[in-house]
């Protein structure tokens, strides 16, 4: 049995004991909280660890789930799969998290990324549009050098 590492109330095996018969005797998570004096976030936790509590994904059906348990095997990336089945990275984490698979979090090389990112815009200033942005973001030190280049 996990025991939670921090918690006000002294957390014994006992006490995890008693937290598992009341939640598996129909009792709620907010029931046990109230009776025990414990907060909300530390019984669910608990009872999420010891798998006694089932996270439920309650958007994603479970042919969804099915879906995104299928694409981390094939080893799709997180951001890929989230864009395809329309959850989050987060979601598409837990699921896999809770099913002990890895994720690929390989993280894509700048030049894939940024195919049509243009380095050199400013490497002549042609229009007044350049000039203008340029000197909006140059720190003052070096405008008197530009300005001193351009006139």
């Amino acid at each position: 049995m996990k025991l939670p590492i921090r918690c006000k109330k002294p957390f014994t095996e006992e006490l995890g004991l008693k937290i598992i018969d009341m939640f598996q005797n129909g009792m709620t998570v907010s029931a046990i909280s109230r009776d025990l004096e414990m907060s909300y976030p530390a019984i669910n936790n608990f009872l999420i660890n010891n798998e006694i509590k089932k996270v439920k994904h309650c958007k994603l059906s479970e042919e969804k789930i099915s879906q995104i348990i299928n694409m981390v095997k094939d080893g799709v990336h997180s951001s890929e799969i989230a864009r395809l089945t329309g959850s989050t990275c987060t979601t598409v984490s837990n699921i896999a998290k809770e099913n002990g698979l890895t994720l690929n979090t390989f993280k894509m090389p700048r030049d894939e990324k940024n195919i049509n990112f243009v380095d050199d815009y400013f490497s002549i200033i042609d229009t007044e549009a350049k000039a203008y942005f340029l000197v909006l973001f140059t720190p003052m030190v070096m405008l008197e050098f530009i300005m001193v280049v351009i006139f």
